[in-house]
């Protein structure tokens, strides 16, 4: 839907028809890019978990 509305605005702003896509992404960005960011969001939730896996619970606990 979002691409026929903005090819519809280009085409309105250069009058002219556009016979070719406004959006194309290659098929390595398509794949790489959720790949990259489940990775980085994994390695953002593991890491600070192992870290306080490791820290005794009293010691977390105690107020000083």
């Amino acid at each position: 839907m979002f691409p026929q509305i903005a090819q519809r605005l280009a085409e309105q702003q250069v009058q002219a028809y556009l016979d070719y896509s406004l959006f194309v992404f290659p098929w390595w960005l398509v794949l790489g890019v959720p790949l990259f960011v489940t990775l980085l969001t994994m390695l953002a939730a593991v890491y600070p978990a192992r870290r306080a896996a490791r820290v005794n619970p009293m010691t977390a606990l105690r107020y000083e």
